[in-house]
């Protein structure tokens, strides 16, 4: 049996603010489905619901 990695120990990727920014325009600005998004830059929807939900917080 091979020797694998269990996720508990994999570190979380780290995104920089450039990365989220566009992200988060993709959604905003050209009108595209996180869903979509996420799956375009092989990223998870969670992380980027997240990026969305805090700029919308800053713009209140």
């Amino acid at each position: 049996m091979e020797n694998q990695k269990s996720k508990k120990g994999t570190p979380l990727p780290r995104y920089d603010k450039a990365f989220k920014a566009g992200a988060v325009r993709m959604v905003t600005e050209q009108g595209r489905e996180p869903k979509e998004v996420a799956l375009d830059l092989g990223i998870y929807i969670d992380p980027l619901r997240n990026w969305l939900k805090a700029t919308a917080m800053q713009l209140e």
